[in-house]
């Protein structure tokens, strides 16, 4: 899509434009945002010691915080870096910069969209305190600044912090999922299947949330199971956890670590793989891109059936809903013994519907908002 307007926008986010997570999600927005001539961009990020993606560092600003912890920064005068912006894109959550919307006074002409990302949920009795704090008093505040809100999904809006807004706000709510780059992400010709289960997540405490404990102890519960169990990720704090979990349970020989690959090298064990399986256990988890990266490569997909999550999965036509989280090994057993022909016609449909999660077309559902 062309705009003929040269539109302004100040993105802004906590999250560090890097690769992994949503940092993977934000910085595929910006680059399909920076393609297109006719957008000026402008990103606010807080300054953090860490890396930072250079495909985008030319857009950036770094605002210098004042107080930081985890991912949130208290940053000050952000409200006087929006003044001159069309637009004004937040990606939540972004604490400690969200909240300089509380007290911003848009211009007439300006607009304030939001992409809510996921809520935020921990076991950390501070930061559930905290979490609560902002879901009764602060979100609601800076929900009701937005002009339009988007969801990835409808079914996550629903159960979400924000759900009340939704129900409320239903006509200034869209649902538009995350992206797919397809120059990365495709089926490559002549693959050839291993029987192998693939898990792709951060092995880091933060990630918890993914089951990769769970799935591990499951894998091991299957009976006659001539499948091994592939996990690809960024490494983090638990990768240990979880291969002393691999040793104690005998599966050195059928569990395989794949730690801080390429993208290509990604696709590459995406497209050899059985299926793609995300067992995540609670609303963290909001949507799944690691699903979506393995959909575009042709490979079926194995999936919890979370809010959001389950929008994704066409229960026996692209892949399988796993109902029970506490104990999947009888569901997954269940699956992984699909007779060829049947697997065969689901891996079809996978590679006959490519590209609906291709990042150019989720850009120009974006634009069309900017544009509304």
């Amino acid at each position: 899509m062309v705009v003929k307007n040269n539109k302004k926008i100040t993105i802004l986010s906590s999250v560090y434009p890097n690769d992994g997570g949503m940092g993977t999600v934000f910085i595929s927005e910006i680059l399909e945002f920076i393609k297109n001539g006719n957008l000026n961009i402008k990103i606010l990020v807080p300054k953090y010691n860490k890396y930072f993606s250079s495909r985008i560092k030319r857009f950036t600003e770094f605002l210098n915080p004042i107080f930081k912890i985890g991912m949130g920064a208290i940053c000050l005068k952000v409200n006087k870096k929006l003044k001159d912006s069309d637009i004004i894109y937040l990606h939540y959550p972004a604490f400690g910069i969200a909240e300089n919307l509380l007290f911003y006074k848009k211009s007439k002409n300006q607009k304030i969209i939001i992409r809510y990302h996921m809520d935020l949920i921990s076991k950390n009795i501070f930061k559930k305190i905290f979490y609560k704090i902002n879901k009764i008093f602060i979100l609601p505040k800076i929900l009701k600044k937005a002009d339009k809100v988007i969801f990835s999904s409808f079914d996550y809006a629903k159960i979400s912090d924000a759900k009340k807004y939704y129900i409320k706000n239903k006509s200034k709510c869209s649902e538009i999922p995350f992206g797919v780059d397809k120059k990365v992400f495709f089926p490559e010709k002549n693959k050839i299947k291993k029987k192998q289960l693939l898990f792709v997540g951060h092995l880091d405490k933060a990630h918890n949330f993914k089951g990769v404990e769970n799935l591990i102890e499951a894998f091991s519960k299957i009976e006659n199971n001539d499948f091994n169990l592939v996990i690809m990720g960024r490494d983090g704090d638990y990768r240990n956890k979880y291969q002393r979990l691999v040793k104690k349970l005998n599966l050195i020989e059928k569990v395989k670590f794949y730690i801080n690959l390429k993208r290509e090298d990604m696709r590459i064990i995406y497209n050899e793989s059985y299926f793609t399986i995300l067992p995540s256990i609670d609303k963290r988890e909001a949507f799944g891109m690691v699903l979506i990266e393995s959909l575009e490569c042709g490979t079926p997909i194995i999936a919890s059936n979370l809010n959001g999550v389950r929008s994704l999965v066409l229960n026996k036509k692209n892949g399988f809903l796993i109902y029970n989280n506490s104990n999947i090994n009888k569901e997954l057993e269940n699956i992984l013994k699909i007779d060829e022909l049947k697997y065969k016609k689901i891996e079809e449909y996978c590679i006959n519907n490519t590209h609906k999660y291709s990042w150019k077309k989720i850009s120009n559902k974006l634009i069309n908002i900017f544009l509304e």
